[in-house]
């Protein structure tokens, strides 16, 4: 070989070596997975893509039958496939791509596009696969399916149509269902024909914030009509977007029907609410949970003599009795420990001209549901109270009680008239035994000798009779003395005894005798003996 020959062989090998290093770097580099095996299945060759897609290392599969990327029953029969297409030449998959499920080395599936080529080496047959990952297709494919599916299956009302004829291009169910349109007569129809507050004109001119860029999006509040003319209210969100490669607008439409009727009611609502606030014959307020008034009636006004602005200005603690500040307190914070849910609480305010007002106070906790009576947190921010004046009661019950202590008096008095000859018996009786005991003693003194024995039993019993004369003046003053009932706790059996011996007087005359049987060991009564 001469030199010349020698200098073209080496430029060839040069840019044969060459070529083949932008070949590596091209398969190196490659988005796809490209792997080439032999003629027996044997992984040849496994780029970088291919390592990221399998989860393999080249080293790892190099040298390893391909089958070990495919899932059962590939993997059994991907020897036999191969074997026939060398034998026969026929196949379903070289040269035309196909989608299959590959397995990764932590044996997972995932979908595939594969395309096959071959290609001959040294005499040699080889096989190289060009692998895309299409999960991220699938994952796109089905989510796309899903929002088409909800957006199609929503129960609000979802337009699409022209900017220019304003002609509806499309309408889910939902619109269909609300408007009572077939498919094919809502597409016949534009915006203005379903909103009888809107003329062309008017609709277009609405429009204009959006076709002019100014406005991302509108959102407005109108009628719908149906096909049989009844009218529901809607609330529009519209949005220019693009549909099948087209400009469009998009319309998705909020029946409203119920949020009107509750708006409604809770205009309703707040409106018997004030007649009832205002009109209440108690008073009734609102407080902060600091205790600060924050709305009041006119009621309470009334009740305790200030003007509605002066009474806003303070607390319950302003007007409430030095000594039931206290007791109003722990009850507070009870409520807003959440120990209960209301209380109602016997107390005194103090008047603006300082009278004392008898009070019974209700109180609880602004109802959940009432959005502006809640803090951000969503807890109650407010507190309701309502209180009635009894301060006529209880001055017309204190005068009652005095009145019938009154009576009770007069009643003692005139049952001592009744009672006045058994007590006169019952004093007399002792009086005659003293002075028996007295004689019987006089005589013991003057007889030769004295018997002192005899003469001490003489003297006690004189001192025991003295003592029950004294028992029967105790209880006669006690029951004539006018005085406020003081009630203790007694013996109810000791009660029974004294109440028999008094009985005894006026019935001893007449041979009438008591049968006593009382229980014994009774806990002691409280009661005014």
């Amino acid at each position: 070989m001469n030199q010349q020959e020698i200098k073209q062989a080496e430029q060839k090998l040069e840019h044969s070596q060459s070529s083949s290093s932008h070949m590596r770097a091209i398969i190196e580099t490659a988005v796809d997975g490209i792997i080439t095996i032999n003629s027996n299945g044997i992984i040849e060759s496994f780029n970088t893509a291919a390592e990221k897609m399998f989860s393999y290392k080249a080293k790892e599969v190099l040298g390893k039958n391909v089958s070990m990327l495919m899932p059962s029953p590939y993997q059994q029969e991907h020897n036999v496939y191969l074997q026939k297409y060398l034998s026969s030449g026929k196949s379903k998959i070289i040269g035309a791509g196909r989608e299959l499920n590959a397995q990764r080395k932590d044996g997972t599936l995932f979908p595939i596009w594969l395309s096959l080529g071959e290609f001959v080496e040294d005499q040699e047959r080889f096989f190289t696969g060009f692998i895309r990952d299409l999960s991220s297709e699938k994952a796109y494919l089905k989510k796309a399916a899903s929002l088409e599916h909800i957006l199609e299956n929503s129960l609000n009302e979802i337009y699409i149509f022209d900017p220019d004829s304003l002609q509806f291009i499309h309408a889910n169910k939902g619109a269909l269902k609300n408007l009572q349109y077939t498919s094919k007569e809502i597409l016949k129809l534009t915006p203005v024909d379903i909103k009888p507050e809107y003329s062309i004109e008017k609709f277009r001119k609405l429009l204009t914030p959006i076709s002019s860029g100014q406005e991302d999006r509108l959102v407005f509040t109108t009628l719908h009509k149906r096909k049989d003319g009844s009218h529901y209210p809607v609330e529009v969100h519209l949005e220019s977007s693009e549909y099948i490669g087209k400009p469009v607008y998009i319309a998705i439409i909020l029946d409203i029907t119920r949020r009107k009727q509750i708006e409604e009611w809770l205009r309703l609502s707040e409106e018997e609410f004030r007649l009832i606030f205002e009109n209440a014959p108690t008073g009734i307020a609102v407080l902060d949970l600091e205790g600060n008034y924050v709305q009041v009636n006119p009621s309470l006004c009334d009740i305790l003599g200030y003007s509605k602005p002066d009474l806003l200005k303070l607390s319950y603690k302003d007007i409430t009795h030095p000594d039931d500040i206290d007791i109003s307190n722990e009850y507070l914070q009870k409520l807003l420990r959440g120990d209960f849910s209301g209380y109602s609480l016997d107390k005194r305010y103090i008047s603006k001209n300082k009278k004392v007002i008898n009070i019974i106070l209700n109180v609880a906790l602004v109802h959940e549901n009432v959005a502006l009576a809640r803090d951000k947190g969503g807890k109650p921010a407010l507190l309701i109270t309502h209180i009635q004046d009894v301060t006529k009661e209880i001055v017309a019950e204190e005068k009652l009680k005095a009145q019938q202590e009154q009576l009770a008096h007069l009643d003692r008095v005139g049952m001592m008239g009744e009672m006045a000859a058994g007590f006169a018996h019952e004093i007399n009786q002792p009086l005659t035994a003293i002075d028996s005991y007295a004689q019987a003693a006089q005589r013991r003194l003057k007889a030769d000798e004295i018997d002192f024995e005899k003469l001490q039993d003489l003297l006690e019993k004189i001192a025991k009779t003295s003592l029950r004369a004294g028992d029967v003046i105790t209880h006669l003053r006690a029951m004539v003395k006018r005085e406020t009932q003081q009630r203790e706790y007694i013996n109810i059996n000791i009660l029974i005894d004294e109440a028999v011996r008094l009985a005894e007087t006026d019935t001893r005359a007449v041979d009438f005798k008591f049968l006593q049987e009382c229980a014994a060991k009774l806990p002691d009564v409280m009661a005014e003996p």
